[in-house]
């Protein structure tokens, strides 16, 4: 065990990217993840409904995190421009790590000890203490690199308190965006290609995952499209068009029986489905608050196949 230390005492492994979890972390995560969803009596059956659920909630809270990072700003408290271009950057989450260590660098006091060329080392220190971290540092044509040896950019994808320190006294002022991790962005899931087994699977294509997929990617494209009036005219129109191809769809292939919409309903999703005839011709939140009315949102599901009288819409 002594001798194999370096493949499983977490010291050992810092220069190695762990988004900055232990194991103790790991355990922790995938307990709470499930709380409130499992226990240890359950059947196997249940077991596997209550973990459906447990995902849609779990993605229900994913969504609405993306959408406060993307529509909210955090406070600043510096007021200085690398405070700033973290604050568009990051999600809320990853700022709050962010400006932990940079508030923490202005305890911390620099020392230069050794300069060849481009390359600078430097010693940091917290004000009244001894242990020193090492800080190199080099810079050609705009071109800036820095390491610690405390290797918490490499170990949790953030820069240290040390770094921090060092880009004030050299008065760098921006940070440089290869130091952004783009796992810790608002951009993280861009560019990422969409999974298709969580709503296509044969036949057995689950209805409820295909339309918490389309939750998803929804929000995505509304905060996108709520940034300027002619974004907003664009979209519009779009899926107007949307909607109305969807409704021919709707007519021609598809068939939604009743326990589809039961199945929806099961989940702990955002919404609820209800019959649209009879009911009043607005969309309410859970508390009963008016949000638009039904007429902009109606999304209309035929029960059965070539039946036009009968339609469902969902509630938020």
């Amino acid at each position: 065990m002594f001798r194999k230390r370096h493949k499983w005492v977490p010291v050992y492994s810092r220069h190695i990217f762990h988004a900055d979890m232990t194991v103790v972390h790991r355990i922790e995560s995938i307990s709470s993840f499930f709380d409130g969803f499992l226990n240890d009596s359950l059947p196997l059956s249940e077991f596997l409904k209550l973990s459906e659920k447990a995902l849609a909630y779990r993605r229900e809270q994913e969504i609405n995190e993306d959408f406060q990072s993307h529509q909210t700003r955090p406070i600043l408290k510096l007021n200085i421009p690398m405070e700033d271009q973290a604050a568009n950057i990051y999600t809320g989450a990853a700022f709050k790590e962010f400006h932990k260590e940079l508030c923490e660098s202005l305890n911390y006091i620099v020392e230069e000890t050794a300069r060849a060329g481009t390359n600078w080392e430097y010693a940091v220190s917290r004000w009244g203490q001894n242990r020193s971290f090492l800080v190199n540092f080099s810079s050609c044509d705009n071109d800036i690199h820095v390491i610690c040896n405390c290797q918490n950019f490499k170990f949790a994808g953030f820069l240290c308190r040390h770094i921090f320190k060092v880009f004030i006294v050299r008065n760098i002022m921006l940070i440089p965006h290869k130091y952004f991790k783009k796992r810790w962005t608002k951009r993280a899931k861009s560019g990422v290609a969409s999974s298709d087994s969580s709503s296509e699977t044969g036949s057995q294509t689950s209805l409820s995952l295909c339309y918490n997929d389309l939750c998803q990617l929804s929000l995505n494209f509304c905060a996108k499209a709520a940034v300027s009036i002619d974004a907003f005219r664009s979209a519009k129109h779009d899926i107007e068009m949307i909607i109305r191809e969807l409704e021919k769809v709707a007519e021609e292939d598809m068939c939604v029986t009743q326990p589809d919409i039961e199945q929806i309903r099961s989940l702990h999703l955002p919404v609820e489905v209800v019959n649209n005839i009879g009911s009043s011709n607005h969309i309410l939140t859970v508390e009963n608050q008016t949000l638009s009315s039904a007429n902009q949102m109606t999304l209309p599901i035929p029960t059965r196949l070539g039946d036009k009288r009968t339609g469902f819409w969902l509630r938020l």
